[in-house]
């Protein structure tokens, strides 16, 4: 697995608060291998876990942020 590279604080702040205000996500990303997928659904939980920050829609998919590439159109910075 590739080192972690943590995305923008603010693009953070905006994935919490969908999360917060359950604002539903369409989400592309891309898998360990760069393959690109989409997902649909809640934001239900954004957590750390040994210095890696991940993302769970619907409480099943599990993605780190860093392999994310867009949430509702838009693109994670950098």
């Amino acid at each position: 697995m590739d080192s972690y590279q943590p995305i923008n604080c603010n693009y953070y702040d905006i994935l919490e608060g969908m999360s917060t205000r359950k604002v539903p996500a369409h989400i592309q990303y891309k898998d360990e291998a760069g393959a690109l997928h989409t997902a649909k659904g809640l934001i239900t939980n954004l957590y750390t876990k040994e210095g890696v920050e991940y993302l769970e829609l619907d409480g099943q998919l599990l993605t780190r942020l860093d392999l994310l590439v867009s949430v509702n159109n838009a693109e994670v910075p950098g």
